[in-house]
């Protein structure tokens, strides 16, 4: 799932990687979202508030700068789930690195 954010011009990946031989896999994230019947319009809708907050606007959404094993990454807490996203507001560009229950996001 690419899409992009109008307002911030923010481009938001989730989505599919490739093996070496070209064969499509389906990434971590886009197999939580599908297992848990979560549509993708959870994310980019959660991601479109955090480019709000991050250029300024009021939000409603918690955002977090996480340490140690993930420096550079954001959390961003919804409910029990957690995104973990790098977020590059130069390149306009946030990349979903995980989407699971508070109790695994961290784990690498």
């Amino acid at each position: 799932m690419r899409g992009c954010n109008s307002r911030s011009g923010l481009m938001l990946e989730v989505g599919h990687g490739r093996l070496d031989d070209g064969r499509t896999t389906m990434r971590p994230e886009k197999k939580f979202l599908s297992h848990h019947q979560i549509p993708d319009s959870f994310v980019t809708k959660t991601l479109a508030k955090v480019t709000k907050k991050l250029s300024g606007e009021v939000a409603a959404i918690d955002i977090g700068r996480l340490s140690v094993d993930w420096e550079g990454f954001y959390r961003i807490r919804i409910g029990k789930k957690r995104i973990i996203s790098p977020i590059d507001v130069d390149d306009q560009k946030i990349f979903v690195e995980v989407i699971d229950f508070r109790g695994s996001a961290y784990k690498r």
